[in-house]
């Protein structure tokens, strides 16, 4: 009863009634999947229910075909037929309708019973404007599906090299980060030779460089795992070590900035060699300064390397061998700015009250101090210095004559020494003054010890007849050695 209930309620409308809907799909690929799509065709409506749709389904094979459903039950299907219709009238399935006549079925407004074959869809246009769409997007989905599953020979050699290579890095000690930071890094990392990057890791680590630093090394550069063998990597490094001095300095250069190994031997190290022996730099030193600072020969010479010698020389250095001299002392003072760094800070140096000669001193002695910030670090130790007591020409005086006193820590250098000064032995700062080099001796191993002695023995001297000259001078002074 409750069926044929059911029956008569459709009976009320036409036998053949169009409709338009949304369908479910159940989709059927290479495995299987569950999806949903559009889905468009007349449900023929009588004693016999039977309906037809067109569909797609995206599951879990990224590709099926579909056999559209209706989305909702047969009863509710008028009901809510407005939504659907709407959504093919914006896709274009539909023709546009103009004519807002009010009709007695509101769920079709635009469904007119004196003329319905007006409003059944055109089944065959509308399914190839489906299938054309759906090719599309399931020529999207087979790209997808190839890179995620492949199948071909190809995609499978090209997946099986890729878990080879991924298995060299966890080997050697990399994880899932690190391996995700250098594939940032190099954007090729996927097309690395494991042959080729096996037989420069053990390359590598036969010059010196401890394996446990070789991930690290790597890390920042893993290029050099492309590079090859006997025509960059073993060139460049006999060259390096026909540099060093000592044993390992060239696997501690490596360690320090593997990009070394990048750069060329013929149009990068070989000119940078010849720019530093044109300066005067001695040629024993020249490895030495390399090694230290390896960065150097990323610098570009015209750019930045030339700009800091005309800064050096406008200080009064020759560019014929005093120049040459500070960088090899001091090879990181290349690494700054000359506008942003080394300028302000000489300016700063000069407000204090230093003259010319006084900080041509400053660069050939301590280039250390040049490179350092002067607002962060030189300003507040000499404010510090002012705070103390010291006047403007005796902070001149100080920095003239021992300039570290800018760059050492005020609270565990500067400031004990002051302090023990005026409150253990009783002096005046004035004698500072006259004896700037009193910060460079150590508090604990050379002021309390030697004051301690002197006091002993009631012996008054100067700063620099108690602390310049070494242990043993000063015992043979003072009449200390049999004590």
């Amino acid at each position: 009863m409750i069926i044929k209930s059911i029956f008569r309620r459709y009976e009320k409308w036409n036998p053949v009634h169009p409709t338009h809907g949304a369908f479910w799909g159940i989709g059927v690929g290479i495995g299987c999947g569950v999806g949903w799509g559009p889905g468009f065709g007349p449900e023929v409506v009588g004693y016999v229910g039977s309906g037809c749709g067109v569909g797609f389904s995206v599951g879990i094979t990224f590709l099926g075909l579909g056999i559209g459903l209706p989305a909702n039950r047969l009863l509710e299907v008028p009901l809510n037929g407005r939504g659907a219709l709407d959504v093919v009238r914006a896709g274009g399935l539909l023709g546009n309708r103009t004519d807002e006549q009010q009709y007695p079925f509101e769920s079709f407004p635009s469904f007119k019973i004196e003329n319905w074959r007006e409003n059944i869809v055109d089944l065959p246009h509308m399914k190839s404007i489906l299938v054309s769409r759906a090719n599309h997007i399931t020529d999207c989905l087979q790209g997808i599906s190839r890179r995620i599953f492949p199948s071909d020979k190809g995609d499978m050699e090209s997946s099986s090299h890729g878990s080879s290579l991924m298995w060299f890095f966890k080997d050697r000690g990399f994880d899932d980060k690190s391996i995700h930071e250098m594939s940032k890094k190099y954007k090729r990392l996927e097309d690395v030779n494991r042959e080729k990057a096996s037989e420069n890791w053990d390359y590598l680590k036969s010059i010196g460089i401890h394996e446990r630093k070789l991930p690290t090394v790597i890390g920042k550069c893993p290029k050099i795992l492309t590079l090859d063998l006997h025509e960059k990597l073993v060139p460049m490094v006999q060259c390096l070590s026909s540099l060093e001095t000592k044993p390992k300095e060239v696997a501690s250069a490596i360690t320090k900035f593997p990009h070394i190994l990048l750069h060329s031997l013929e149009e990068k190290l070989c000119p940078l060699l010849a720019f530093f022996e044109a300066l005067g730099a001695p040629e024993k030193q020249l490895g030495k300064m390399l090694l230290l600072n390896p960065r150097i020969i990323s610098y570009s010479i015209e750019s930045k390397l030339s700009q800091t010698v005309d800064f050096l020389a406008s200080l009064g250095m020759s560019k014929d061998g005093m120049i040459g001299k500070v960088l090899v002392k001091h090879p990181y003072i290349m690494g700054y700015s000359v506008d942003k760094r080394l300028r302000p800070t000489s300016e700063f140096l000069k407000s204090l009250g230093l003259t010319g000669p006084q900080l041509q001193r400053v660069a050939i002695n301590f280039p250390e101090v040049m490179s350092r910030d002067a607002d962060k670090i030189l300003r507040p130790n000499a404010m510090y210095l002012q705070s103390s007591g010291f006047d403007s020409r005796q902070i001149a005086a100080l920095v003239a004559g021992y300039p570290p006193v800018l760059i050492k820590s005020v609270s565990n250098s500067v400031g004990p020494r002051i302090k023990f000064l005026k409150e253990v032995m009783g002096r005046r700062i004035e004698e500072i003054v006259e004896y700037p080099e009193f910060f460079k001796h150590g508090l604990k191993k050379r002021l309390e010890l030697r004051h301690k002695f002197l006091k002993q023995k009631h012996v008054d001297c100067s700063l620099s007849e108690m602390l310049d000259c070494n242990q043993k001078k000063f015992m043979l002074k003072f009449g200390l050695m049999g004590q």
